[in-house]
């Protein structure tokens, strides 16, 4: 890294506005009235005045501002990291993955790669992830978030509304008037406290596991807890777990119903993954080109204007040109990025559907095989009751005795020859 340009003082709560970033930025909060910048390579551009500080950086960065800094960001073309920054967070695009940690409201249009949010004072609004977000206490709400893969969340003060392309996990503390809402491609499992106020609803496509409420819920479920001062909306297109507790759980929540076996449940659970691995995989690849052609419109239409924006700005005619070409190819790189993200996602899942295809056909081999099994045993094996006759009677010789009572049944017409030399096979333990 370069050593740190610092800047004059500029207050305890400047605005610090990242008018270029071309590669992974990490930003902290610190003690001091001044910013410090150093950069894997080359020169920050700084400029400076009462309350506001402009940066633009060429390459990867690392910026300290003061602890209460407003932080403002037009594309990030890598990653982003923000730690310990009390001010509101406003970022356009981010090209990789986005970290924040110990900050103030957050609002970010969209995340490429993954997202981790800690500890957020205020809402956090991200529109949407490309990959996995994991959310870890957030003062305010969480309203619209879209994330192409698994959702983690836990700790939100306020309402909630997301939708989720794989898995959720979520843990509740719901509050009076809360409002959440998720609706995910895969798996939800959900915890709440066992005194929570809450009405709750739940549509799966594979069922639906409780230990809250009354009565064993099938695909959909309705039930309300306490004074139901809170909603909880889920819908899944595989399983929903719903379980009482603030310890991760306990085993009950994920039982089966009683009378299906795990046979039968694992090959179902394959089968609906599979199904929907599919139909994911299809829906990333139609939403890809989509979401990169949106994503490169709108900086375009940026780009479009931006020259003469700063030229009234009082920059030169050709300097403008220069930065609104870069900004053009900005929004071809982030679209590309994104497209390819997303077509990767569809190809893993494509994978996994054919994975759990394969795992299901197994599982019902091995079933119909166990089947068959039981069915033989049951017959004419030492297990049944009709076998345990036989083991008893077979493998022996026929008394004389026996044999004239069988052909004595014969004489009198009460058994065809047929039925007594079976039955004769059968006494003496060998092959019909």
């Amino acid at each position: 890294m370069t050593p740190e340009r610092v800047t004059d003082d500029v207050g305890e709560r400047p605005l610090v506005v990242f008018a270029e970033v071309r590669d992974d930025l990490e930003v902290e909060g610190w003690d001091q009235t001044t910013v410090a910048v150093s950069m894997a390579e080359g020169e920050p551009a700084v400029e400076h005045d009462v309350g506001t500080v402009r940066l633009h950086l060429g390459g990867a960065a690392k910026v300290r501002v003061p602890a209460a800094a407003s932080l403002q960001l037009a594309e990030v073309e890598g990653s982003l990291t923000v730690r310990r920054v009390a001010g509101a967070i406003h970022a356009d695009t981010v090209a990789g993955d986005a970290t924040v940690d110990g900050v103030g409201p957050t609002a970010i249009q969209a995340v490429a790669g993954d997202l981790a949010a800690r500890d957020v004072a205020g809402d956090l609004r991200v529109g949407q992830v490309g990959g996995r977000a994991a959310v870890d206490g957030v003062a305010g709400s969480v309203p619209d978030l879209t994330v192409g893969a698994d959702l983690a969340l836990r700790g939100v003060r306020g309402d909630v509304k997301a939708r989720v392309g794989a898995r959720a996990s979520l843990q509740l503390e719901p509050t009076t008037g809360q409002r959440t809402t998720v609706v995910a491609g895969a798996d939800v499992r959900c915890q709440v406290p066992p005194d929570a106020g809450l009405e709750i609803a739940v549509v799966s496509g594979a069922g639906v596991r409780s230990d809250l409420g009354d009565g064993p819920p099938g695909r959909t479920w309705r039930t309300t807890l306490g004074d139901g001062g809170a909603t909880l909306s889920l819908t899944a297109g595989a399983r929903v777990w719903l379980t009482s507790g603030t310890d991760g759980g306990d085993d009950k929540a994920w039982q089966a119903r009683p009378g299906t076996g795990r046979e039968e449940r694992d090959t179902e659970f394959m089968e609906d993954i599979g199904r929907w691995a599919e139909d994911f995989s299809e829906r990333m690849r139609s939403q890809a080109a989509t979401m990169a052609e949106q994503m490169a419109d709108r900086l375009g239409r940026v780009a479009e204007t931006l020259p003469d924006v700063l030229v009234a700005a009082g920059m030169s005619a050709d300097e403008a040109d220069r930065i609104a070409m870069r900004v053009r190819r900005s929004a071809e790189r982030a679209g590309e990025k994104l497209e390819h993200t997303m077509r990767d996602v569809g190809a893993r899942m494509e994978r996994t559907a054919a994975d759990v295809e394969r795992r299901a056909a197994r599982l019902a081999e091995r079933h119909a095989a166990r089947e068959a099994s039981r069915h033989a045993s049951h017959k004419s094996g030492p297990g049944g009751r009709r076998g345990r006759k036989h083991a008893a009677w077979g493998g022996g010789r026929v008394s004389e005795e026996e044999r004239t009572k069988i052909l004595r049944m014969v004489e009198e017409g009460k058994i065809s020859v047929e039925q007594a030399s079976r039955l004769l096979a059968a006494l003496e333990g060998r092959p019909e």
